[in-house]
């Protein structure tokens, strides 16, 4: 789940074993995402890999919000695994080599309750399917190639 500087909820990131769904509350939208398709790695839209997909780029165990956690590096990601579950990531700005983006937990809670609706979209979103945009995107630069092109 992240929120905005004024803590509203901006977008949440959904899984229910086959897919992910990116929640962006701003347009009332959710991008469906085939998990089978991302062979465990992490793409655009903000689906990470499980902790499994990364035991090859394991480094060392440091401390993180008071939590024992692994720590991965893939050369342009650096990301905390307690438990498997994603605690921090950042990413290198792969021109420069600095990492110039990072998001992380402000807080784990662990055993306690969540609500279910917090893993579900809600009913009055729309859901787009990942490939779907990536058709539109291609149909689009092909349009764009055609009228700089004249063809």
């Amino acid at each position: 789940t992240f929120a905005g500087g004024t803590g509203e909820l901006k977008e949440r990131h959904i899984f229910d074993g086959e897919n992910g769904f990116v929640v962006k509350y701003k347009y009332q939208e959710a991008v469906k995402i085939d998990l089978s398709q991302l062979k465990g790695e992490a793409n655009d839209a903000g689906v990470l890999p499980d902790e499994k997909s990364l035991k090859d780029y394991y480094v060392r165990n440091e401390n993180f919000l008071d939590k024992d956690c692994r720590v991965y590096d893939t050369g342009s990601s650096k990301m905390y695994f307690y438990q498997g579950v994603l605690l921090k990531e950042e990413t290198k700005d792969i021109m420069f080599g600095r990492f110039n983006q990072s998001r992380e937990a402000i807080d784990v809670k662990l055993d306690v309750p969540v609500p279910q609706e917090k893993f579900r979209v809600p009913d009055n979103f729309k859901i787009i399917d990942s490939k779907d945009l990536w058709q539109d995107l291609e149909k689009a630069i092909g349009e764009k190639l055609k009228q700089k092109t004249g063809e």
